[in-house]
This record gives C-alpha cells, sequence and structure tokens, in this order.
C-alpha cells in the first residue's frame, strides 16, 4: 500500500505537478502560453516578468494531498520550463522545525532521497542538508535558506 502511494507521486511528478486546490496537473512540457491559459483563471495567479527571456507565472495551492498552502512559481526561460520553486504560505512552527517535518512528510509521499548534501551555513554552527530526489527528468531539492528564513522546495527540469 505504502509503495502505491509513493509510486503515484513519483508518476505524477515525472509528467507534471498536480494543483489539488484546482484538480489540474501542470505538465514539464507546457509552454507559457499553455499554462496561463490553465491557470490563469484562478485567483492567486500572477506573472513575474524578469527579463524578456525569464519569466516566472506563480500561484498559490496545496499539493501532494497535504492540508499546508504553498506558494508555486513555474520559471520559464527562453519558453521552457526549467524549474519550479515552491513554500509554504504560513508555518505553523519555527522554521527548522517546520523543515524536518515537511521532510518527513516528502518522504511519506516520495520515499527516501536518493541523497542528501551538507551546506555550510554562515549563521549557525551546525550546517543543513539538502535533500535530493531525482527520477529521471525531475531533481527535487528540500532545503532551507537561511539569509532569506524560507524553507524552500525546488523541482529541476
Amino acid at each position: 500500500m505504502f509503495d502505491n502511494i509513493i509510486n503515484k507521486y513519483v508518476r505524477n511528478l515525472l509528467r507534471g505537478l498536480f494543483l489539488d486546490d484546482y484538480n489540474v496537473l501542470i505538465e514539464w512540457d507546457m509552454s507559457p502560453s499553455q499554462l496561463k491559459d490553465k491557470i490563469s483563471v484562478f485567483d492567486s495567479f500572477f506573472v513575474l516578468n524578469y527579463t524578456s527571456k525569464l519569466v516566472s507565472y506563480n500561484i498559490e495551492s496545496k499539493l501532494f494531498d497535504s492540508h499546508n498552502t504553498f506558494a508555486i512559481s513555474f520559471n520559464y526561460m527562453r519558453e521552457k520550463m526549467k524549474s519550479v520553486n515552491i513554500w509554504q504560505k504560513q508555518m505553523k512552527m519555527p522554521l527548522y522545525k517546520n523543515f524536518e517535518e515537511m521532510q518527513i512528510f516528502l518522504e511519506s509521499k516520495l520515499g527516501k532521497p536518493n541523497y542528501a548534501r551538507s551546506v555550510k551555513k554562515l549563521f549557525r554552527d551546525k550546517d543543513d542538508v539538502v535533500y535530493i530526489w531525482k527520477r529521471k527528468n525531475v531533481k527535487i531539492e528540500h532545503q532551507l535558506f537561511d539569509l532569506k528564513s524560507r524553507e524552500t522546495l525546488e523541482i529541476l527540469l
């Protein structure tokens, strides 16, 4: 049963990201116009144009059958989706505790990470760890940013 749950999420992540609030799958190979057509009708949607070649399409939604709402940025470079950044909108506990809880949750959905990498932190005695899952063409990194005081989940395509 547990393996079936993990396989469901891994299978979905190989194709795209499922937005629970809207019951829609955002596929990794969508063009910017296809993505915009699919999510621009939702209230939390907005676009950030960093340059003419780098554009971020943003929305809020629940993910992975979680009770948490996430801010999600679909990042395009030259009309191709390159990455997705995800972070929780509101945390119910201190940042480091929240990170640990989220890691346990992610492992329940995606299985154990393929590997972990130590990251030297400037303002703490203890190094942090970046947890990394690699599945075919999708790489998922779960990490903390001390300087921004933010936890992030990044999907690299």
